[in-house]
């Protein structure tokens, strides 16, 4: 499929016509159809803006001190490390203050529950998969629900808590400056809107009819969503990014003076503005997810016949459309030689030279990731606070080159990725 096709497909068809393939009976973003859909992301959109993310980067930060603590440990004795782990707890620390509002700290405390339940109820098992198949195949079944995706042990903890610190944050009237409290006035209605934004600056803020708060369930549905979405996606980028700067020292020494250069101008600490300084960064990152994008295809549903224009190809009502996002991110007419790390490959004069629909990690059009602004600053933020301090290098059972899984919904690597890590004595 051509990256022109797709801008065409993700302005018009997808815009007007299209539903998401519904993965679970909860209430949430992701499983929302049409005008359910439009009118919750229309109050959602608003929790995501740049200004948003910038008020909760100091809880991200405070959780990227506890992963430096952690890996320092490691180089003590040249430990080899299985980063899945660590990250995964890192991302699940931030998940927690940010949208549940509670401080979980499961980098330390390997018996978190929270870290435990979330965990379980991420692991896609035969059972699940089937359940999923099922669903999708059939969506009629999904109104009679038949099954249930989530365990209600599950649910009702991550329900519980979110009912215990909405009700605890009324009652006392505590502001701590998170997604949750962005909910919070979701749900008393009140305008979160910052100095300087307008609803036009909002997606698909120009709904028409009566706009009712967000309720409990719905709060609940979208912290979770917050997690369900976080939990692999930003802390696999994190690993990829470190397996490729393991196998390309030289990047990985580039990437270091930068942030090393940065911090000094903002007396060495990590902070959002300098890491909107950092040019060589977002280019290794925009690399890490063009080789290996969260989601290998887009699926949605078409609800209405349509012809792609100047072709033959006719979609119809009822037709699945999927988007190779994986094949399109490794066509070598857009980035040769396409295995290859390369950030340059995104830099600001190659970037003009390619079709903006050649690069898609977060899905394009109104159904695209309305929170990549937040899982981008994590990702940074890991990688800035590792690769300033430390350097490291594949250990030795790490597979290179690097094999992907071929059963799973997200890109993983098929064996666990294995890092050592040295402190960095010198400055480069």
């Amino acid at each position: 499929i051509e990256p022109v096709t797709i801008s065409k497909m993700v302005k018009v068809f997808l815009k007007n016509h299209s539903d998401q393939l519904r993965v679970s009976d909860e209430k949430s973003l992701f499983t929302m159809k049409g005008s359910e859909w439009r009118h919750t992301r229309m109050k959602l959109s608003s929790a995501y803006t740049t200004a948003k993310v910038k008020m909760m980067f100091a809880l991200v930060q405070k959780c990227s001190e506890t992963l430096r603590e952690v890996v320092d440990k490691y180089t003590d004795d040249n430990s080899v490390v299985d980063v899945k782990d660590f990250l995964s707890r890192f991302t699940v620390d931030v998940i927690a203050s940010c949208a549940f509002g509670i401080e979980i700290n499961s980098l330390l405390d390997k018996e978190s529950t929270f870290y435990r339940l979330g965990a379980e109820c991420m692991e896609l098992n035969f059972t699940t998969l089937l359940k999923l198949f099922v669903s999708n195949s059939f969506p009629i079944l999904n109104n009679f629900k038949l099954f249930s995706f989530m365990d209600p042990k599950i649910s009702n903890y991550f329900t519980g808590v979110v009912r215990s610190a909405v009700e605890y944050r009324e009652k006392h009237n505590i502001c701590r400056y998170d997604f949750l409290d962005l909910l919070i006035k979701l749900r008393q209605n009140q305008s979160i809107l910052e100095e300087g934004e307008t609803p036009e600056d909002l997606a698909d803020m120009a709904m028409p009819g009566k706009r009712e708060g967000l309720t409990i369930e719905e709060i609940a549905a979208e912290t979770f969503l917050f997690y369900s979405a976080g939990y692999e996606t930003t802390s696999n980028t994190i690993v990829f990014c470190l397996y490729e700067l393991a196998c390309n020292s030289k990047i990985q020494d580039k990437l270091s003076l930068e942030v090393e250069e940065t911090l000094d101008r903002h007396e060495g600490k990590i902070c959002y503005q300098a890491l909107q300084e950092m040019t060589y960064m977002d280019q290794v990152v925009c690399e890490t997810l063009r080789r290996y994008p969260t989601f290998p295809f887009l699926s949605r549903w078409c609800t209405e016949d349509y012809a792609v224009p100047k072709s033959s190809l006719s979609i119809k009502k009822g037709n699945h459309v999927t988007i190779p996002i994986y094949s399109l991110h490794h066509d070598p007419i857009h980035f040769p030689d396409p295995f290859t790390f390369n950030p340059d490959r995104f830099s600001t004069e190659n970037c003009k030279e390619r079709h903006p629909y050649a690069y898609i990690p977060f899905g394009e059009g109104p159904r695209m990731c309305i929170g990549q602004k937040f899982g981008l600053i994590n990702v940074k933020t890991a990688v800035a606070t590792l690769v300033l301090d430390y350097q490291f290098s594949l250990a030795p059972v790490t597979d290179f080159p690097l094999k992907l899984t071929n059963n799973a919904c997200t890109t993983v690597p098929a064996k666990p990725i294995k890092i050592v890590f040295t402190r960095r004595k010198t400055k480069i």
